[in-house]
């Protein structure tokens, strides 16, 4: 587990960053811990970890870009995925310096991805996890995945694999009817609001 210090610091790491994209003055948290060696000193920011960067308004996703095998750091995934997730991300426009205080930034921190072997639709069902599991799923070229945050809004294992295939471009129910790729992964994820950051 990544300790709070360590948290704060890649959130205030994606903050600034998008900060110096707007050129805005920003420099850091009000109330919030600054001791910058003892964060750094963890050793997980050195490791190759998958990590996405989430950006919500007024509770509506306002932007999320991630890497689930990175061949960076996290520290420089999560500055990559906060320029993503905040200027191009394709559903939204880029963010503007009227948003920069009212969008919230959530992290997460993926484990190593485990491919899933398994017989059958009811198989894959059994092996995953609700509440629990991230999940890929690749077919040829496709590919496509979910963080384990989406069960909070599809808690049925079978709409969660259906509107993974959605996403993946591939037919709603193709994880029933033919042999996927599929791997799962657990997330660790924090937020500003976690440490009442934003106010």
């Amino acid at each position: 587990m990544t300790n709070s210090l360590t948290k704060i610091f890649l959130l205030r790491l994606a903050r600034r960053t998008i900060a110096e994209l707007l050129k805005l003055d920003w420099e850091t948290y009000l109330n919030a811990p600054e001791d910058i060696q003892a964060a750094t000193s963890d050793i997980i920011l050195t490791e190759y970890r998958g990590t996405f960067v989430t950006l919500t308004k007024e509770d509506e996703l306002r932007g999320c870009i991630g890497q689930i095998q990175p061949n960076e750091s996290i520290i420089d995934t999560i500055k990559e995925n906060t320029i993503s997730a905040a200027f191009r991300d394709y559903r939204f426009p880029p963010l503007s310096k009227n948003e920069f205080m009212k969008t919230i930034i959530e992290i997460s921190i993926l484990t190593k991805p485990e491919e899933i072997e398994y017989t059958n639709s009811q198989d894959l069902l059994d092996k995953i996890i609700n509440k629990k599991d991230g999940i890929i799923i690749k077919k040829g070229v496709k590919t496509a995945t979910f963080l384990p945050q989406v069960w909070d809004d599809l808690e049925d294992k079978k709409e969660f694999l259906t509107q993974l295939c959605i996403k993946a471009k591939l037919e709603p129910f193709e994880w029933e009817n033919e042999k996927l790729i599929v791997k799962k992964y657990n997330v660790e994820h924090f937020s500003e609001d976690e440490f009442n950051l934003v106010i």
